[in-house]
């Protein structure tokens, strides 16, 4: 079987990729383990219905609650997660 190299989300999925804690220490949400995953992520890519009214794009920083669908890709360091839009519940806006 051939190695995936890609993921393009489908429908209203939006590609996101996981912060370990000691990615986010600086952050005022406090996580506890550095070397689990924080409930934060960056937007890789967006499925094309997902609705404008959640104001994604990619590169931001989103807080993620519930659920996903968790993949890694051969050479990735983070894990990846397909997620619904409603499953993120805010954008971090870093200066």
């Amino acid at each position: 079987m051939n190695k995936i190299k890609q993921v393009k989300p489908l429908g209203n999925q939006v590609l996101v990729e996981r912060l370990k804690n000691s990615d986010v220490h600086t952050s005022s949400i406090l996580s506890v383990n550095s070397d689990e995953y924080s409930n934060q992520a960056i937007v890789l890519d967006l499925g094309p219905m997902v609705p404008e009214k959640y104001g994604l794009e990619v590169g931001q920083r989103v807080v993620l609650q519930g659920n996903y669908v968790p993949f890694a890709l051969e050479d990735d360091h983070r894990e990846k997660n397909l997620v619904l839009p409603d499953m993120i519940k805010a954008v971090l806006i870093e200066y």
